[in-house]
């Protein structure tokens, strides 16, 4: 079973963010809320645009976030 999932995790970090979802990732690798890397065409996007964040980076993006916040 964990050769499974370990196979899916990594087709799905493969694939490239869909293009509803850019926007959203460039604003937030703007903001500092996601770290970005280089996408090979001039941009910016995540590594693992369809894998599911673990705890670690759930956090990280939290924290990232509540710095945002501007009230």
């Amino acid at each position: 079973v964990r050769e499974e999932m370990a196979a899916q995790e990594a087709e799905r970090a493969a694939e490239p963010a869909d293009d509803w979802a850019k926007p959203y990732i460039q604003t937030a690798v703007e903001m500092g809320i996601l770290s970005g890397v280089d996408d090979g065409q001039g941009g910016i996007t995540i590594a693992r645009p369809k894998s599911n964040p673990n705890r670690e980076e759930m956090a990280t993006m939290g924290v990232a976030l509540l710095k945002n916040i501007r009230i």
